[in-house]
């Protein structure tokens, strides 16, 4: 569903979580984005972002409230969060990628830039199944 319909989800059933993953084949960047919102202000609405470039040395983090999310999100299609693997708790994106992936190369064994080329190859072609 897109992010309009998850804010409508949201407004008729305050409390849920939908989740957005989205991974940039040209640059190696993963994103995720939850959105949701709390039984007791289900008005609030807010996005949390989590992102980065594989295998770099840090990553981005960052809420949103729904006036300000970021325009990437209206071309991301979610689903209900509880149909990921849990990996929140500030991974970096290619334990993200390798958590909802576990057929991936495991990222403490890519320890040179071959292999990171062959891990974002990979990812990339598991991105394009989903699609």
């Amino acid at each position: 569903m897109n992010i309009f319909e998850v804010i409508s989800k949201l407004k008729e059933k305050p409390g849920e979580s939908y989740t957005a993953i989205a991974y940039n084949k040209e640059n190696h960047y993963l994103s995720t984005y939850t959105v949701s919102n709390e039984p007791e202000d289900p008005e609030w609405i807010t996005a949390w972002f989590e992102g980065g470039k594989l295998f770099d040395w840090c990553s981005e983090e960052g809420a949103f409230s729904i006036e300000e999310f970021p325009e990437e999100m209206k071309s991301l299609q979610f689903k209900p969060s509880n149909e990921y693997p849990d990996f929140s708790g500030g991974y970096l994106p290619e334990y993200i990628a390798y958590i909802l992936f576990p057929d991936l190369p495991d990222p403490e064994d890519v320890t040179f830039f071959g292999k990171e080329k062959e891990f974002a190859l990979k990812l990339t072609q598991k991105f394009e199944q989903l699609t």
